[in-house]
């Protein structure tokens, strides 16, 4: 017990004073709430700043000798508003005011009865009971020690005094004993209360904000059965948009990715938004200590205009963090190369507005040109479909991607003439970005291989493709045994995570074990995956908001200045584009042709509506249902659908090809496997060269997969999925 007080009485370090002020300043600030009166509702202070005149008014018309305080209330100045400013300053004596009335109490009771002996004992067992149950109380409220150890030492001493006194009585050294200890143990409480030095440093509020966010840490998210049991929130401070402060871990314990994947909890222990909480890897500190920022003043909640497009440093600025420090964004050059990406997001997420805005921005800032394959015929954008150099269709994809190929052979060999080794954008040479919209319709299985062989080989002759779909299973890239090849090419360079409906959908993104299902419904808000550079953060950000003509239109009052649609950004800097000559050569004829077969596919569209038009109108006019009947309307071709028989409803669902629906409670390695199997990769040396992994790590991991019950071997070296995973083609989100 004396080491214990001897620790305890010791300086604290300087990590443990925010967390010591902290507890401090919670304690202060319950000390400052108003009363609440019991079944009655509390009703707002009126506004009690008057004008100058007014306020000269009442001030002449009040009594010199009275003032309002802080809650409206009339008080006279003396003895007593002197004890209310110092209440906490007097709350030591206070203390010793009652332990004195105790001891003097049982003396008192052993004096008449005569029984001294007997009072003393049964005040002994008193006072041990209330240091035993104070005791308890610490350890299951987790105080800290710099607290616990002196409120513990405060109660036995002032049990030890009680019981003294009911044994001997009064004598001038127990009151001598009385007087000196709240000059000692008050020492430690009266160092934390002091008056502030003027009004502002408890008025803003700032640091009862901070000491409750600490406190709600300590008790709520690092306490033992909490999201995050072990964990200390330090050195906290506020900066412009919230606090930021340090995480640390228990070291072998946890990491990075069990923070992240515990923010849901986090938020409800700390009574912030999910998204408000920002938890990576300190800059300058080893893996036990993490930073964090708690965001209270958020600059993503409403979204920031595009103003202007911004390259800098290989780079193409998206947005702001969530947090506010800095922005997040899309390598389009590094050394010697251009590079690819990945565009995850389910509807509504804002996937087609971040895609415009890297396009818009390549065009404008660097000799870039924009080739647009949407596996939507446009309707994914119509603004990338409108203004690429080039556009095209499902249909399209393969003479598209025939020239790129050209492209690249025609480049190598003008990189070996010129014994350059990697690419670096000029207008004699510019970079050729290829989006990829809806890309599950536009990668196949036949096609796989070559893509891939774009992605990985385009990068050193300026050729980068930028994918975007709603999911990341193996078959958005065209299943089989490249796809994951593909993928991987893509995603290891630029991979942009928006909101999704599936979970499993962030494991393929390497360094990212968050949520994306709740994140929230926000357009443009997402993650960026790490590339491996030093500029990378893991916080969540929003992009810039590109507004179209439509969404400007819809609003109450105009545009603020300097914000422009995307339509005026892309017809001012589209035309800019140019492709060099040598590379429109190897491009071939389906490169040359492009604007006649764009403007035919138009010219029949219009065609088409215009027919439909008239004949809807001729309709109206004459009241005549059977004058419809008699105008021909071209439309495109259906594909073969199957007959349907009376005779046998069913049939045709029998006939439908089942969709597999990832189970949620996979590894990475074995969604990898399990995906492959999905796509028709069914025996595991075929898996082993798909996904570039050991024949003996895909051994285990089928191993894995058959326990768990998602697939089943059904021949010698062959799997397939399991029924419960597998919907019908007509279930599909």
């Amino acid at each position: 017990m004396t080491r214990r007080r001897q620790r305890q009485s010791e300086g604290l370090s300087a990590r443990e004073q925010a967390r010591v002020q902290a507890a401090v300043t919670t304690a202060l600030a319950a000390l400052d709430k108003p009363p609440r009166t019991h079944g009655t509702e509390l009703v707002p202070a009126p506004n009690r700043q008057l004008e100058p005149a007014t306020q000269s008014a009442e001030t002449t018309a009040e009594s010199p000798e009275s003032h309002r305080d802080r809650h409206g209330r009339t008080r006279n100045p003396g003895w007593r508003s002197l004890a209310h400013r110092n209440r906490r300053q007097l709350l030591p004596w206070k203390a010793t005011l009652a332990v004195a009335l105790s001891g003097y109490l049982a003396a008192l009771v052993g004096w008449v009865t005569g029984e001294s002996v007997l009072v003393g004992q049964i005040t002994t067992a008193t006072c041990a009971t209330a240091v035993m149950a104070l005791l308890i109380g610490l350890r299951r409220k987790h105080t800290h020690p710099y607290w616990g150890g002196w409120l513990l030492a405060c109660a036995i001493n002032g049990g030890a005094w009680i019981t003294t006194t009911a044994f001997c009585g009064t004598s001038y050294p127990l009151l001598v004993w009385l007087c000196a200890s709240p000059c000692l143990l008050g020492l430690r409480w009266w160092r934390h209360v002091r008056h502030p030095s003027s009004a502002t440093d408890t008025d803003n509020g700032t640091g009862h904000r901070g000491a409750q966010l600490l406190h709600d840490w300590a008790t709520n998210a690092g306490c033992s059965g909490g999201p995050a049991p072990g964990t200390r929130l330090t050195n906290l401070t506020p900066y412009r948009y919230g606090y930021t402060g340090e995480l640390r871990l228990v070291r072998g314990k946890q990491s990075l990715a069990d923070v992240q994947a515990a923010l849901p909890r986090l938020s409800t222990a700390l009574d912030v938004a999910r998204e408000h909480l920002v938890v990576e890897e300190h800059p300058d500190g080893p893996p036990s200590r993490l930073r964090i920022q708690i965001v209270t003043k958020s600059p993503v909640t409403t979204a920031a205009y595009f103003d202007q497009p911004v390259y800098r440093d290989g780079r193409i600025l998206l947005g702001p963090y969530a947090d506010g420090l800095g922005d997040a964004s899309f390598v389009l050059h590094s050394d010697d190369s251009m590079e690819s990406g990945y565009v995850l997001g389910s509807k509504g997420s804002g996937k087609s507005r971040v895609l415009e805005t890297i396009a818009l921005t390549a065009i404008a800032t660097t000799p870039t040109v924009v080739f647009y394959l949407d596996g939507q015929n446009g309707a994914s954008s119509p603004l990338l479909w409108e203004h690429a150099l080039w556009h095209a269709g499902p249909d399209d994809a393969p003479a598209m991607l025939r020239s790129l190929l050209a492209i690249k052979d025609y480049r190598q060999l003008y990189n070996r003439k010129n014994r350059l080794t990697g690419f670096t954008p000029s207008a004699e040479l510019p970079g050729i970005l290829v989006i990829v919209d809806e890309c599950h319709k536009i990668f196949t299985d036949q096609t796989a291989a070559r893509w891939a062989d774009v992605a990985r080989e385009g990068r050193k002759l300026g050729i980068g493709i930028l994918a975007a779909s709603q999911v990341t299973t193996l078959d958005a890239f065209g299943g089989g045994q490249q796809a994951d090849a593909l993928r991987s090419s893509l995603v290891s360079s630029n991979g942009i995570a928006l909101r999704t409906a599936s979970k499993v959908q962030s494991t393929v993104f390497p360094g990212l074990s968050v949520d994306l299902m709740s994140l929230p419904k926000l357009p443009g808000y997402g993650y960026t995956v790490d590339d491996g550079d030093d500029q990378h953060r893991t916080a969540p950000f929003r992009a810039r908001w590109l507004i179209d003509a439509k969404q400007a239109a819809g609003r109450d009052e105009p545009l603020p200045d300097g914000i422009h649609t995307a339509e005026d950004w892309f017809a001012a800097v589209a035309p800019n584009q140019q492709l060099d000559e040598r590379s429109a050569h190897a491009a071939g004829a389906a490169f040359a042709t492009r604007h006649e077969k764009a403007a035919r596919e138009q010219a029949e569209l219009d065609a088409l509506f215009a027919t439909a038009s008239r004949a809807s109108a001729s309709r109206v006019e004459t009241g005549r249902v059977d004058d419809f009947t008699e105008v021909v309307v071209p439309f495109p071709d259906l594909p073969n659908l199957p007959v349907f028989d009376p005779e046998n409803p069913d049939g045709d669902r029998e006939a439908e090809k089942p969709v597999n629906s990832p189970p949620a409670d996979l590894s990475d390695a074995q969604y990898r496997v399990w995906d492959a199997i999905a796509c028709g990769v069914v025996r595991s040396g075929d898996i082993a060269d798909a996904l570039g992994i050991s024949g003996t790590r895909v051994r285990v991991l089928l191993g894995e997969l058959v326990n768990a019950g998602h697939i089943e071997k059904v021949g010698h070296g062959r799997y397939a999925v399991t029924s419960t995973h597998r919907q019908s083609e007509g279930s599909r989100v």
